[in-house]
């Protein structure tokens, strides 16, 4: 059996197997728990039929982020915030709630798109600011990218490059923006430091 991740990222490269396999026979795949099933639609040719497939392998990659953090900035009069980072719907999705004094406060949420390998983050902030960027998560680099219009003018481009630490406890980026999209500029350093999970107490003790 072709494994998932051969699928999703060579279609084509099991082409002896798939030609010889009758024509609409059906491929199954054990994926996190759950079927997921591609169809051959004629000799030598799959169609991806693992959409649930990618989104659950992407999803997952997403995982480190879970939990509660505190930001540190370096923008004029910035004091340290905090973030929180939760699955919501079924953990389709992923939102960010984030706070920075002297920064305006903001939700984020996360979808995976379709073929996997790349995000799209929902940004809406305390001015009624509302954006989109493209984001990547991969070889331990979180990127965000904002170059095209969405629903604000895009008056400057914006992109992030956060790096996890090897134990996943903090992300040292930084933003950079630019007038044109060819010269860009540091904006400010942004490092995200991971707070332990809240312990609950025991009833009638600590």
């Amino acid at each position: 059996m072709v494994p998932p991740h051969a699928l999703l990222e060579h279609p084509r490269s099991d082409v002896t197997r798939s030609r010889s396999l009758a024509r609409g026979r059906r491929l199954s795949q054990l994926v996190d728990g759950q079927l997921f099933t591609s169809k051959l639609v004629s000799p030598g040719s799959i169609v991806i039929g693992l959409t649930q497939a990618n989104r659950t392998i992407a999803l997952r990659r997403l995982e480190p982020f879970i939990g509660e953090w505190t930001m540190k900035a370096t923008f004029s009069g910035a004091r340290p915030g905090r973030a929180a980072f939760e699955w919501i719907l079924d953990r389709q999705f992923l939102v960010e709630r984030s706070a920075i004094p002297g920064a305006p406060s903001s939700i984020t949420v996360v979808s995976a798109d379709p073929g996997g390998k790349s995000y799209t983050q929902h940004y809406f902030d305390s001015r009624g600011v509302v954006r989109t960027y493209r984001m990547t998560v991969a070889g331990g680099v979180w990127t965000l990218l904002r170059d095209s219009q969405d629903f604000t003018p895009l008056d400057f481009w914006q992109r992030f490059s956060g790096k996890f630490s090897g134990d996943g406890k903090t992300i040292t980026g930084a933003w950079e923006s630019s007038q044109d999209g060819s010269h860009w500029e540091h904006d400010f350093d942004l490092t995200y430091t991971k707070l332990e999970p809240r312990r609950q107490s025991r009833k009638g003790g600590l």
